[in-house]
C-alpha cells in the first residue's frame, strides 16, 4: 500500500489566517456566498426552462413501468384467486385416493373435511365429489354465512336426495330430503372431462345446477384402486365473485379492467356484476364487449383482434387513453386476456402540479444548502476513512517487521521431523493479526479432506493438528479450496452452510477468513484466521501478515516422497500404553499423551491401597478404563413442556434416550433428576467402549437438538465424555440398584456442566483414544488431582 510523503500531509490544525493570507481569506469569504447565489440563480433558471419538458418525459416512463406493475398485480390477483380451487381439488383427491372416504363418496368425514375447506378459502362458491355411480356430496355457500351440504345416494331403486343446512356456528338448522332434485354428476362437464385426463383441469363458462349463477370448475380425478369407483373431486367460482376480488385492482376513478376470452366475452370485471347474457340467450352465453356502451373498451378490443398483445396510447373522442391487452395463459391456463384502459391524464397530472411547485424554486437553495453540508460532511468522513487506513497499514506493516524479525529465530519450517519451528510460525501469526484462532490446513483432494497441519488456539494458548474436514462438510466451500481461491465466512449471514455446521459453530467462532496457500504446481491448502478483528481486511491480510505465513508453510506443504500416503505428519494416539521399554524413545510431551490414562488408573489404586488395604477388602468393584458420559439438561421449563402432539417432553426424551442405548450396546443408563449418566467398558474394552459412548454422545446431541428445538428458542443441554478409572456396586433400600462412582463419572458431570450449550466436552483421556476416527477442537484447560492440568476438546463429529 503507497502512503504519502509528509510534504502532502496538510496540517489543518491552525485557525485558516496563518497558512494563508488574511486579504485572500476575507476575499474567499465573500466572494463565495456571491458564488453561490449566481450559480443557484442558475439553477432556478435551468429548472424553469426545462421543468415542463422533463417531468413530460418522466410521465410517459412512469405510465409504461405503472401499466406494467397493474398488469402483474392483477395477474397475480386471477393467480391467487384461481389457486384456491386448484389446490382444494387436488387435496380432496388426495383424500379419496388414501380411503378417508370409505366405500361412497357421501360419508360424513369427507363432508367435514368439505365444510372446513369452505370455512377457510372464502373465494370458493361450493366444493363437491360424485362418482361414476351417481353418488354425490357437495358443500354450497349460502346466504347469511351459512354452508349447505348436498348428499345424493343414487342406489338404484333406492335413490335419495338429503339437504342439511348449517349456520356460521356449524350448527344445523335445517335437515330435509328432496324428491324432485334429478342432479346427476356424472352429466356434468367437469365430471366428465376430468375422468378422461389425469390432474386438475378447467371446465369452460356454464351455469351451475344449483344455483344458476355462471362460473368455472377446477375438478381433478382421484387415482384410486380399480376396485373403488372412479371418483372426481370439484370446486366452483362465480365469475362475479371474481369481479369482487378483483375490485382490490386500484385504477382510479376513470379506469376500466376486464377478463375476457379470446373471443371478446367478458369474463370478470370489477365491482362483481353478472355479465350473462339476457334470458332468451342461450344459458352459457356471456356478453360480448361489443354489447358494452364503451368506446374506450370497444376501441381496445378492435385493435386487440388485429395486433393481439399490446402496450400504448391512442385518441378516442376528445381524450387520450393509455390501453393494454396482456395474455393470461401463463397464469390460469386458459386463453384469457386482461384489459386495461387507463385516461393518460391519471399518470400526467403531476406535471401541473410540478409546474407549480417551479414557483417555489427558493426552496432549491435549502436542498442545495442541505446538499453541500453532506458533501462537506462526506469529505470529513472520506478523510477520516483515509487516514485510518493510512494508520492501520501502518500497524501492519509494523507487525510485519516484528514478524519477520521474529521469525528470523524460528528453527527450520520444513522439516516434517520438528514441529517447533511451524508451531512457533503459526503462535507469532496468530498474535500479530489478532485471529482468535489460525490454522495451517493441508488440502487432499484425492482423498476429499482437507486435514490440519498446525492449529493455534490464543485464547487457549494451546496447539492442536490431525483433524480433518471431509469434503461433503464444506459444501460450496470445498471448490473455493481446490480453485486456490480466497473467500470469507460469516455465520451470522450463512447459518445453513457445511462449513458453519461442522467447523465454526462447534468451535465457538463466528467468521472465517481463508487464504489460499500456493504451491509449483497448484494449491497446497490455506490459511484459516477464525475470528479476526476486521472481516473485512482479507486483501490486507492476503497482502501483509498472512501472505508471509502462507509462503512460508507452502514449504512444508509441499508433497515429497517421504510424506507417505496420509500427508500427515502426527500419528493419532495410540489406543493403548506402550511397554515400558519403549518409554526412553518417546518424548517427554509424547510420554505425558500416551500413559495419561494409565497415570489415573494408577493414582486410584494407590489410594485404594493406602486407605483400604488388599484389594480383598474392597466391598466394589474397580473397573480400571471405563468410558462414562454426562449428559445435563438447562432448561427446566422446556423439560416440563408438552410437544406437538400433546405428550411430554421429558418422557419422549426418556423414551429416545434409552433407544439410543440399546443401540449402541451402551449396558450402564441411568436418568438422576436433570442428568442422565451413561457408561461401558465393563468388560475391560476400553477402546472400543470410549467409541460407543462417542457415538451415543453424537446421537443423543441429535435426539435433543429435534426434541428440544420446538418448545425452546435456545436449546440448553450439555455433555461430558471422560474415560479414567470408576467404582461400582449393587446397592439400595428395597430393591439393590447398581450404582457407579469415581473419577470417571466425576470428572464427565464437571465437563457436562463446564461444556458450552448442546455441545460434547471431552476430556484429554478420551480424546486419545477418539482422535483417530473424530474431528475434535481444543478448548482449554482442565485441572485433575494427581495429574495436573489436562487438555479438554468439543466432540464435533466422527470421520
Amino acid at each position: 500500500m503507497a502512503v504519502g510523503s509528509a510534504e502532502e500531509i496538510v496540517d489543518t490544525s491552525g485557525p485558516p489566517g496563518e497558512p494563508m493570507g488574511r486579504a485572500r481569506w476575507r476575499w474567499l469569504r465573500l466572494a463565495l456566498p456571491v458564488l453561490m447565489g449566481l450559480v443557484l440563480v442558475a439553477a432556478v433558471v435551468t429548472i424553469t426552462l426545462h421543468n415542463a419538458r422533463v417531468n413530460r418525459a418522466d410521465a410517459l416512463r412512469l405510465t409504461d413501468d405503472l401499466i406494467r406493475a397493474l398488469e402483474t398485480s392483477v395477474q397475480r390477483e386471477v393467480q391467487a384467486y384461481l389457486a384456491a380451487p386448484r389446490v382444494v381439488v387436488r387435496f380432496l383427491a388426495d383424500m379419496i385416493d388414501d380411503g378417508i372416504q370409505g366405500d361412497a363418496v357421501a360419508d360424513a368425514p369427507l363432508e367435514q373435511v368439505m365444510r372446513t375447506l369452505m370455512r377457510r378459502a372464502t373465494t370458493l362458491g361450493a366444493v363437491y365429489a360424485g362418482d361414476e355411480r351417481g353418488h354425490f356430496v357437495m358443500v354450497q355457500r349460502a346466504a347469511d354465512d351459512r354452508l349447505l351440504s348436498k348428499f345424493v345416494d343414487d342406489t338404484p331403486g333406492a335413490r335419495r336426495v338429503r339437504l342439511v343446512t348449517r349456520d356460521e356456528a356449524d350448527r344445523v338448522v335445517d335437515d330435509r330430503f328432496d324428491p324432485d332434485d334429478r342432479f346427476d354428476p356424472r352429466t356434468r362437464p367437469w365430471f366428465q372431462r376430468a375422468r378422461e385426463t389425469r390432474g386438475v383441469v378447467w371446465s369452460d363458462v356454464y351455469r351451475f345446477f344449483t344455483t344458476g349463477a355462471l362460473g368455472v370448475t377446477a375438478s381433478a380425478r382421484a387415482n384410486a384402486a380399480d376396485e373403488v369407483p372412479l371418483t372426481v373431486a370439484g370446486a366452483d367460482i362465480e365469475l362475479t365473485a371474481m369481479g369482487r376480488f378483483l375490485d382490490r385492482v386500484d385504477l382510479g376513478e376513470a379506469g376500466r379492467l376486464a377478463v375476457i376470452q379470446s373471443d371478446g366475452r367478458l369474463i370478470a370485471v370489477p365491482g362483481g356484476q353478472d355479465w350473462a347474457a339476457p334470458a332468451e340467450v342461450a344459458a352459457t352465453t356471456l356478453l360480448h364487449l361489443d354489447d358494452l356502451a364503451d368506446p374506450a373498451l370497444h376501441h381496445l378490443y378492435q385493435r386487440f383482434r388485429v395486433d393481439g398483445q399490446l402496450r400504448e396510447v391512442v385518441n378516442i373522442g376528445d381524450s387520450r387513453y393509455i390501453v393494454s391487452a396482456s395474455s393470461l395463459a401463463a397464469v390460469v391456463g386458459r386463453d384469457w386476456w386482461l384489459l386495461l384502459v387507463v385516461p393518460e391524464r391519471q399518470f400526467v397530472g403531476f406535471v401541473e402540479v410540478n409546474t407549480r411547485e417551479t414557483l417555489r424554486l427558493s426552496l432549491v437553495i435549502v436542498v442545495l444548502a442541505v446538499l453541500a453540508a453532506v458533501v462537506f460532511t462526506y469529505q470529513a468522513m472520506r478523510a477520516d476513512r483515509r487516514l485510518a487506513q493510512v494508520r492501520r497499514a501502518e500497524r501492519m506493516l509494523a507487525d510485519q517487521g516484528r514478524l519477520l524479525t521474529a521469525l528470523g529465530r524460528v528453527p527450520l519450517i520444513a522439516d516434517d521431523q520438528d514441529d517447533a519451528g511451524l508451531q512457533m510460525l503459526v503462535r507469532l501469526a496468530a498474535e500479530a493479526v489478532g485471529a482468535r484462532r489460525l490454522g495451517i490446513w493441508r488440502l487432499e483432494p484425492e482423498r476429499n479432506r482437507l486435514t490440519s497441519l498446525e492449529v493455534y488456539d490464543r485464547e487457549a494458548r494451546g496447539h492442536t493438528a490431525a483433524a480433518a474436514l471431509p469434503a461433503e462438510h464444506l459444501g460450496g466451500h470445498w471448490q473455493a479450496l481446490v480453485e486456490g481461491a480466497a473467500f470469507a465466512v460469516d455465520a451470522s449471514g450463512s447459518p445453513d452452510t457445511g462449513i458453519v455446521r461442522y467447523y465454526l459453530r462447534p468451535g465457538g467462532s463466528q467468521r472465517l477468513v481463508s487464504i489460499p496457500i500456493h504451491g509449483r504446481d497448484g494449491p497446497l491448502g490455506a490459511l484459516w484466521l477464525e475470528d479476526p478483528p476486521d472481516a473485512g481486511a482479507m486483501p490486507m491480510l492476503q497482502e501483509g501478515v498472512a501472505a508471509v505465513v502462507a509462503a512460508l508453510a507452502a514449504a512444508r506443504l509441499a508433497p515429497s516422497d517421504a510424506a507417505g500416503e496420509t500427508g500427515l505428519r502426527r500419528a493419532a494416539a495410540p489406543s493403548v500404553v506402550p511397554q515400558l521399554g519403549g518409554i526412553d524413545d518417546l518424548a517427554p510431551g509424547a510420554l505425558r499423551q500416551v500413559s495419561l490414562a494409565a497415570r489415573r488408573e494408577q493414582g486410584l489404586l494407590e489410594q485404594v491401597r493406602t486407605r483400604v488395604g488388599e484389594d480383598d477388602r474392597i466391598g466394589a468393584a474397580v473397573f480400571p478404563r471405563l468410558a462414562a458420559l454426562s449428559l445435563r439438561f438447562g432448561d427446566d421449563v422446556a423439560l416440563a413442556a408438552r410437544d406437538a402432539e400433546g405428550g411430554s417432553v421429558l418422557q419422549r426424551l426418556v423414551e429416545e434416550i434409552e433407544a439410543a442405548g440399546e443401540r449402541h450396546d451402551v449396558p450402564y443408563l441411568k436418568l438422576l433428576g436433570d442428568e442422565v449418566v451413561a457408561a461401558a467398558g465393563f468388560d475391560g474394552d476400553a477402546d472400543a467402549a470410549v467409541r460407543r459412548i462417542a457415538d451415543l454422545a453424537l446421537d443423543l446431541q441429535r435426539i435433543c437438538r429435534e426434541i428440544l428445538a420446538p418448545v425452546a428458542a435456545q436449546p440448553n443441554y450439555r455433555l461430558g465424555i471422560d474415560l479414567a478409572t470408576a467404582m461400582g456396586a449393587a446397592a439400595g433400600f428395597e430393591a439393590a440398584n447398581f450404582d457407579l462412582w469415581g473419577d470417571a463419572v466425576r470428572v464427565a458431570e464437571a465437563l457436562s456442566a463446564s461444556a458450552p450449550a448442546t455441545a460434547i466436552q471431552v476430556s484429554e483421556s478420551a480424546y486419545e483414544q477418539l482422535a483417530s476416527d473424530y474431528l475434535m477442537r481444543r478448548r482449554g484447560a482442565f485441572f485433575l488431582a494427581d495429574v495436573g492440568a489436562t487438555e479438554t476438546y468439543v466432540l464435533v463429529g466422527a470421520l
